[in-house]
């Protein structure tokens, strides 16, 4: 489903794609993912959200 190859311009890097088969994978799953996100968000405040988003940001660093 992913191709790994060492990155042109470091060699300490790595570049990912995503094959063919990962490609379809990623369309036939992202859909219904982006579904449930967005009516597990609706049933937040606008500041919810956006207090939500600056958290997971947080925890992300």
């Amino acid at each position: 489903m992913v191709i790994i190859r060492p990155a042109a311009d470091d060699g300490r890097g790595k570049v990912v794609l995503l094959t063919e088969e990962g490609i379809a994978f990623m369309e036939e799953i992202l859909p219904p993912h982006y579904l449930r996100v967005t009516k597990l968000m609706e049933k937040l405040s606008e500041f919810e959200q956006k207090e939500l988003i600056y958290l997971l940001k947080k925890l992300a660093l």
